[in-house]
């Protein structure tokens, strides 16, 4: 039986160890937590969310694909469920994104309820805001308030069109 050859057996362990630090460019999740999350471009934190990749970068593949099709990274916040699916990156990916869009629409609502009142403008918009913003068309809102600014009820009275929206008194 050959000596165990301590030298070789480690050899093989520092070129791996040597060629992960080379690589570690490529890999989102190194750069992250060496640089910060600003160091990251759009499609490397889209990489992130979709998932693990490969060796061969798969992960920056599918996140490319995703941002082709829906044209950027803000426009992510309005993706439908059929033009994700064109990204053709599987059912578990496509609902983590649907997922973090939700989410995010969830942090920055800003929740009405009765008898809450109002000091500006400015409240209502960043209620508003995460409600409509990825709609593709046109709503009517109507914001029912008492005379000291307190709401008594929210009501979507009318849906419309991307350019506009019917609306008639009854």
């Amino acid at each position: 039986m050959a000596p165990f050859n301590l030298d070789r057996t480690f050899f093989h362990l520092d070129v791996i160890a040597k060629t992960m630090v080379t690589m570690a460019p490529h890999f989102p999740s190194q750069r992250l937590f060496e640089s910060g999350w600003k160091s990251l471009s759009d499609m490397e934190l889209v990489a992130l969310l979709v998932g693990s990749g490969t060796p061969q970068g798969k992960a920056l593949r599918d996140a490319q694909r995703l941002l082709e099709v829906v044209g950027s990274a803000p426009k992510l916040g309005e993706i439908t469920w059929e033009e994700l699916h064109r990204a053709d990156l599987g059912r578990r990916k496509e609902l983590a994104i649907l997922a973090a869009v939700e989410l995010r629409n969830r942090i920055h609502t800003n929740p009405l309820f009765p008898g809450q009142s109002f000091r500006s403008s400015l409240e209502i918009f960043r209620h508003f805001k995460p409600l409509v913003e990825g709609l593709k068309k046109e709503c009517f809102w109507c914001l029912l308030l008492d005379g000291k600014n307190r709401i008594l009820r929210v009501v979507r009275v009318s849906e419309g069109f991307p350019d506009r929206v019917p609306c008639s008194p009854p």
